[in-house]
């Protein structure tokens, strides 16, 4: 279908305007693609990067995802999830290509996803193609989707929510049994694409929201049986996504997450302060305001463009005549407001009632929720631009009051200005405000945005000139985030880094401080006994204690001054122990033992002998660990790999006992003389989980041949009832 042929002449400019803006804004992102870079930015350096390329090494060599010896001695690295290494996308991205494309392509491939679906919902909701082009704009780029850049699998399961929304609308709305079918499908493997990609928090951002609009669609079409479908669909998809649910609940309890204190969940609460942002938003020295948290720009960056309080001052004064969008008008301010409350945390009153629930008291960072006002917000905008649009096609004039109540945030950019940022109100010294000169950006910003926005009813030049203008407000605020550090080449982050050496130890390094960051020296081949995850593994000795250090057979240490210091007598990857003692608390215990000759277990394993015998390491793969021993007695194999009761060992095929080697370390009672000792990782939450999604996918199967063939008693509902909910 031609686009152009849907919108009159005078759209038509405004379109290309926006094809244009859109462009633009996405090769700004595609940049490092298009010159063998990729953004180093926060976590993308520190955790993604590294993990990925860890990630892509175990799918060329056919080793197994599930673990990885590359970080904390050993992790269940498929449970944390946020590599989302089942994900068909991912599989085939790092499969297939270089680290650096595939990395970059990933990301951008969030930003595509998020503009089609949003222009998808909301040519749908009756927004009409050049609004919805827009509206798709502001949605894909805003301000929580390029600071939060360096999360990248935060952003790709945000830009499931315009898809979600327009498949459940589909579903309420279709007189098709094959459309209402896709629309069940499409429900079910979004929210399961959700759960691949690893990021629980985004996901129930999804739910929460696609389960209200369902409600709202069931309310105004009387469409009962098609909530049903969804609730079905959506129950179906937990069942899909068990293959990563259940090993993330298994590292999530294992992990020293349930031990963290309430407060927790409240961490990173949006101060009230932010929604000066909304009006003035270079008015805060770091452009965000924040009390007890870190001063995070990804966590606290509410603004998303002056065009959002001029939209919602246009609707107001609209609001008698918005006609048959009037409702998804009503509905997307009172979520935005419920967003902005719950985004508040502390400070509000919703999260923290949420908080004490089950699974979202281990959910941090209320201020997030400011995705979903964002959202909402750039609903509203494409609602209003639709509303401005048809006001120049009628050549309608605005009046003065008109003109004054659209003037209402460029007054309180200006106000908020003379009184905190020219001082002439004392304010708390807390409160970093920066200077006038970088204030008033955020005046100039809303002023021109105003004056063109007052500008669009009578002037043809005047819609294109305020997309373009958008486009740079939100590149200025949000990508120029993502260029603070400099692109670089993968090789760049590590290249002052020396290698490991081949000695005993000399692939196994500490980092002392995040000053080589989280998992950044896997690039260059260390296998690290820290490391940086969500969901750090609660352990009886902390990782950076002597005696882990020890345990792990670490040969360096990476000081804070970037020296690589050897670290004294690390224990061997693998040995043969011929005496143990049982201890039922390790901490108190470690010291009566030497730890290159005996070890603590947490039950009696029977009687060893010695002396102790001679090890070989065959193979030593993530998740495959083949030793050679020849032992004289039976005794206690350890391996410097972390324990997991996933590993299981045998010996010429046959079973034998794994133990945990000082409470955090991987071992196994081995009987006498010359065997081959092989250990394997297969938790039992994996094999849960992937025979859980083989029966959701077994049910998805039927559920939409039922429904392709028997359609909800919904469809019977009159076509002018219908009418509203369909543009």
């Amino acid at each position: 279908m031609n686009l152009f042929s849907t919108v009159q002449p005078p759209n038509a400019i405004t379109l290309v305007s926006i094809a244009a803006a859109s462009t633009a804004l996405f090769l700004a992102l595609a940049a490092p693609l298009l010159s063998g870079r990729v953004f180093v930015y926060g976590d993308l350096q520190a955790f993604h990067i590294p993990l990925r390329q860890d990630y892509q090494q175990a799918l060329i060599h056919g080793d197994s995802i599930l673990w990885t010896p590359s970080i904390l001695s050993g992790f269940y690295i498929f449970g944390e999830g946020q590599i989302g290494m089942l994900h068909p996308l991912h599989q085939i991205l790092y499969r297939a290509l270089p680290l650096a494309v595939a990395i970059n392509l990933e990301m951008l491939a969030s930003y595509a996803f998020a503009f089609a679906g949003e222009f998808w919902l909301l040519t749908r909701l009756g927004a009409g193609v050049a609004a919805s082009a827009f509206g798709a704009m502001l949605f894909a780029f805003c301000g929580f989707n390029l600071l939060h850049i360096d999360h990248v699998n935060v952003v790709a399961v945000v830009a499931h929510l315009p898809w979600l929304l327009a498949a459940t609308h589909v579903l309420f709305t279709t007189d098709r049994r094959a459309a209402a079918a896709a629309a069940v499908a499409g429900v079910a493997l979004l929210f399961t694409s959700g759960f691949l990609l690893g990021f629980a928090q985004a996901v129930w951002w999804c739910a929460l929201t696609g389960t209200l609009f369902a409600i709202l669609l069931a309310y105004r079409t009387r469409g009962w049986s098609a909530l049903g479908w969804f609730l079905a669909a959506s129950l179906i998809a937990v069942a899909l996504g068990a293959v990563q649910i259940v090993p993330t609940a298994d590292v999530s309890a294992r992990s020293i997450r349930p031990l963290f204190p309430h407060d927790f969940a409240l961490s990173f609460s949006l101060h009230p302060l932010n929604v000066l942002q909304l009006w003035s938003p270079y008015v805060f020295r770091d452009r965000i305001f924040t009390v007890s948290d870190a001063a995070l720009m990804h966590e606290f960056g509410m603004y998303s463009g002056a065009v959002l309080p001029l939209a919602a001052a246009w609707l107001w004064l609209r609001r008698r005549a918005l006609g048959a969008t009037r409702p998804w008008i009503v509905a997307a301010a009172s979520f935005a407001a419920v967003a902005f409350v719950m985004a508040l945390g502390r400070y509000g009153g919703i999260t923290p009632l949420l908080a004490r629930l089950p699974v979202f008291d281990s959910l941090r960072a209320p201020a997030r929720y400011i995705v979903l006002f964002q959202f909402c917000a750039a609903a509203l905008a494409a609602f209003a631009f639709a509303d401005l649009l048809e006001w120049r096609r009628e050549g309608r004039r605005l009046a003065r009051k008109d003109v004054l109540i659209l003037c209402i945030p460029a007054a309180l950019s200006v106000a908020t200005t003379i009184a905190l940022n020219m001082r002439v109100f004392a304010v708390a010294r807390a409160i970093r405000l920066s200077t006038v000169p970088d204030a008033l950006v955020g005046v100039f910003v809303m002023s021109a945005a105003t004056l063109l926005m007052l500008a669009i009813p009578t002037r043809r030049w005047a819609a294109p000139a305020f997309v373009v203008f958008c486009a740079l407000d939100l590149g200025l605020w949000g990508i120029r985030e993502a260029y603070r550090v400099p692109p670089q080449t993968i090789a760049a982050l590590t290249e002052s880094v020396p290698p490991p050496t081949a000695g005993p130890g000399g692939q196994y390094a500490y980092v002392a401080d995040f000053h080589l960051p989280g998992n950044l020296l896997l690039l260059r081949g260390y296998r690290l006994a820290t490391g940086y995850v969500a969901l750090y593994p609660a352990t009886h000795f902390h990782l950076s204690s002597t005696i882990s250090r020890a345990l792990s057979g670490t040969g360096w240490e990476f000081t804070i001054d970037h020296r690589r210091v050897p670290m004294p007598d690390p224990v061997p990857r693998a040995r043969l122990l011929d005496r143990v003692r049982v201890s039922s608390d390790m901490s108190r215990d470690w010291s009566t033992v030497d730890l290159h000759e005996a070890a603590l277990l947490d039950h009696d394993v029977g009687a060893l002998s010695g002396p102790p015998g001679t090890v070989t390491i065959v193979s030593d793969r993530p998740g495959h660990i083949v030793a050679d021993i020849d032992a004289p007695g039976r005794q206690l194999l350890s391996i410097s790999e972390r324990h997991h009761p996933g590993w299981s060992a045998t010996s010429e095929g046959s079973a034998i006992e794994t133990v945990a080697v000082h409470g955090d370390f991987l071992g196994a009672i081995v009987p006498p003389g010359r065997h081959r000792i092989a250990f394997d990782f297969l938790p039992r939450s994996f094999v849960v989980g992937r025979r859980i999604s083989v029966a959701g996918a077994a049910a998805l199967v039927a559920a939409v041949a039922l429904v392709a063939t028997w359609p909800p008693a919904r469809r019977r509902v009159s076509s002018a009832r219908s009418s509203a909910a369909v543009s």
